[in-house]
């Protein structure tokens, strides 16, 4: 379609192919003011998926719709301060969540995998332990 476009009108053909990327970006993009509200929304969908295992083109979407439900729906009650209270309530408790993962040094995506193999860690563990005390023996 965009060939045929081109053979015929090369700034049409162009046009279609820029708009074309265009989508794609916009698609594939997540808008938010600033970086902790993307931050934010990056860790509301962890949350809201914790269990399952979703795609990339699955996560995407997840982000861009939680994105353009902050952006449209509640950055604008946020300014106005009608904020309903169950939202304001999980709203701190992410934050909350957010930056009791920060006093660990821990990220988000990290949790998942604390309690993972816990016998596994311990063997390794020991297993570093006697590498170390060999080296400094």
């Amino acid at each position: 379609e965009v060939s045929n476009a081109y053979k015929e009108d090369k700034r049409k053909g162009c046009n279609m192919l820029l708009e074309q990327i265009e989508d794609g970006i916009k698609s594939c993009l997540c808008l938010a003011p600033t970086y902790e509200e993307l931050e934010l929304l990056y860790m509301t969908r962890r949350l809201y998926c914790r269990d399952r295992k979703l795609k990339a083109a699955d996560k995407q979407d997840l982000n861009r719709r939680f994105a353009h439900w902050y952006n449209t729906m509640y950055k604008p009650m946020l300014e106005k301060g009608e904020v309903p209270p169950q939202l304001e309530i999980i709203s701190n408790r992410i934050k909350a969540y957010r930056d009791s993962l920060r006093l660990l040094g821990l990220r988000d995506y990290q949790v998942r995998h604390l309690d993972a193999q816990p016998w596994g860690k311990i063997v390794m563990t020991i297993c570093h332990m006697m590498f170390v005390m060999l080296l400094a023996a």
